[in-house]
């Protein structure tokens, strides 16, 4: 008798923390939602967003270049 009742505790438990862990979850789910409102007119697809990273990384210097620049100034 005792088994069942912790059996039954302990269920209810679970089924309270899923309720709060999807409450959880709707909630941040909702604050995506209005900050992907809020802020839809500034997004840019991945293709703009390469397109402008080559545009600058071909402006200067190579990430490969900078790297072995640093690398030379940590060993003299």
């Amino acid at each position: 008798m005792v088994e069942a009742e912790e059996w039954t505790q302990r269920r209810v438990e679970d089924l309270i923390a899923i309720s709060l862990y999807q409450a959880r979850a709707n909630k941040v789910r909702e604050y995506v939602r209005t900050l992907y409102k809020n802020y839809e007119h500034y997004l840019k697809s991945i293709e703009e967003v390469r397109r402008i990273f080559a545009e600058e990384i071909a402006k200067e210097r190579s990430l490969t270049q900078e790297v072995v620049e640093l690398r030379r100034k940590e060993t003299h």
